[in-house]
């Protein structure tokens, strides 16, 4: 029991710490960014924080969560728990500080100025074209290249997660606990850029597009041959840099090919089903149709009939002829049906009972 209500109190004493800090950093964020601050909410805080505002004293939990409350709606849409995040990170102001407000955001521009750094280095290569070509480079060309378009993606991907964390910095709702997922982001960037630039077959579609040319006898000098190549060159940093920016874009790209590779393989089978289903159907509506029109008309001439004046006994015949019609078994049948419905009616609690739960 004892250490049952130690760790109570712990608990308690570290909540009750968290949104003493929390007041007083939201305090000096109101006071700082000129918002309005009610007198009876800054005598409370006051009164609260006392002469030495360091550590939480021995505070009145309610007053606590009503002047938290209070100032978390002043603050709004800025958290509470981003206020002081930053208000703990500008009281440490490191070397690295000039990097960004939080460490997270720090540590990300160091992977920003890593792949600038990468893809400076790499651009300033002579076996650097900026061109890949799998089946054919091997080697250091290879490796330059491959990295110079990593680096690309890598760029491309960081600006994505800056202009993001920028955003949520500058409302006040940033939160640490995403982290991770832009970590995340920014390696799927870094994959996203890296396959749309290497694995798309930028070099097959020039030559095709020079072939024709050449077929309509347009002119294919070196020197047309050499803007195309420059173009190329270009074009596969570009997409590198798309690819990691917006690695959702690629995900899908990826993703309608599968669908589509699966409507290939499946989508005949499933079509036919289909047909065959859909033409059944059709039949049997088309013979439901046909009988009820048959029906119609032999009701409307035994209708003609009765108005005619004709005798009970050969409307009787008739209607009996209709019934034989209408009922998939004929008068023996009938007669059999009905016997047995007797028998069954001798017994109902003997076969109610065989279906009947325990």
């Amino acid at each position: 029991m004892s250490v049952a209500k130690k760790s109570s109190q712990h608990r308690e004493l570290s909540c009750r710490e968290q949104a003493f800090q929390e007041c007083v950093a939201m305090t000096r964020y109101v006071l700082s960014s000129g918002l309005k601050l009610p007198a009876s909410l800054a005598q409370k805080l006051e009164s609260l924080a006392g002469p030495d505002s360091g550590s939480a004293p021995d505070l009145d939990a309610g007053e606590l969560a009503v002047a938290h409350g209070h100032l978390a709606q002043i603050v709004a849409p800025a958290t509470p728990r981003t206020i002081l995040l930053l208000d703990r990170e500008s009281a440490k102001r490191g070397f690295w500080f000039f990097l960004g407000p939080v460490s997270h955001i720090r540590r990300m521009m160091l992977a920003t100025i890593l792949f600038l750094a990468t893809f400076i280095a790499t651009s300033t290569c002579e076996e650097v074209t900026g061109n890949v070509n799998v089946s054919v480079e091997h080697g250091k060309i290879l490796f330059l290249n491959e990295l110079f378009l990593l680096a690309a993606a890598g760029l491309g991907a960081c600006f994505a997660a800056l202009y993001q964390a920028n955003r949520y910095i500058a409302e006040g709702t940033f939160d640490p606990k995403y982290e991770a997922s832009y970590w995340i982001r920014i390696f799927m960037g870094v994959i996203a850029g890296l396959l749309l630039a290497v694995l798309l077959p930028l070099d097959s579609l020039t030559d095709l597009q020079m072939g024709g040319s050449q077929a309509f006898g347009a002119d294919s000098d070196s020197t047309g041959q050499g803007e195309t190549a420059k173009a190329l060159n270009l074009a596969m940093p570009t997409l590198a840099m798309l690819g990691g920016f917006s690695a959702t874009v690629v995900y899908r790209m990826l993703n309608r090919v599968v669908e589509a590779l699966e409507t290939l393989v499946r989508g005949d089978t499933r079509d036919i089903l289909n047909a065959r289903e859909q033409a059944a159907q059709a039949r049997l509506a088309e013979q439901v149709t046909q009988s009820r029109m048959q029906l119609a008309t032999r009701l409307v001439s035994l209708q003609q009939q009765l108005g005619a004046g004709t005798g009970a006994e050969e409307v009787s015949q008739k209607l009996s002829g209709l019934l034989e019609e209408l009922l998939p078994y004929g008068p023996e049948g009938e007669k059999q049906a009905g016997a047995s419905g007797k028998e069954g009616s001798k017994m109902p609690v003997a076969v109610q009972s065989q279906d009947a739960p325990e």
